[in-house]
C-alpha cells in the first residue's frame, strides 16, 4: 500500500531511534496516521480527515522548527518521488521550502482522492 512517510532523524548513524509517521490513505478523504516512537517502540494510530493532515503537517513542522532537543534531520518520502533529508532548523524554517512540502502533501493527497471515486 502506498504510504506517505516522514523520518524524524535524532542520529544519522542509528535508525532504530528515529520517530516515524506513515500516512496512508483510508477510504475518500480520509487517513490513517501512525507514529512510531524510536526510542520507546510504542506505536499509536488516528484517523484524519484531509484538512485535519495539513493542520497536523503545519504544526508538525513549526514544533520541529522550535524543539529545544532538536532531531538531526527529517526525511520525507512521498510516493512517486526520491527520498529527501532536510536540516529541520535551516531548512524547514524557510518558506520556499515549507511551500514546497505543503505543495507535494496536496499533490499526494488528491491523487490518492482520486484513486478511492
Amino acid at each position: 500500500m502506498e504510504s506517505l512517510c516522514i523520518r524524524c532523524v535524532r542520529n544519522l548513524d542509528d535508525s532504530t531511534t528515529d520517530d516515524v509517521i506513515r500516512i496512508v490513505p483510508f477510504g475518500t478523504d480520509h487517513y490513517h496516521i501512525t507514529t512510531t516512537y524510536g526510542l520507546t517502540k510504542k506505536v499509536y494510530t488516528q484517523t484524519m480527515s484531509y484538512t485535519n493532515v495539513f493542520a497536523y503537517i503545519h504544526s508538525l513542522i513549526t514544533l520541529l522548527i522550535h524543539d529545544d532537543m532538536p532531531f538531526k534531520s527529517v526525511q520525507l518520502d512521498f510516493p512517486n518521488t526520491p527520498s529527501v533529508m532536510l536540516n529541520i532548523k535551516s531548512t524547514l524554517d524557510c518558506q520556499r521550502i515549507y511551500n514546497a512540502v505543503h505543495s507535494m502533501l496536496h499533490v499526494t493527497l488528491d491523487l490518492w482522492n482520486l484513486r478511492t471515486v
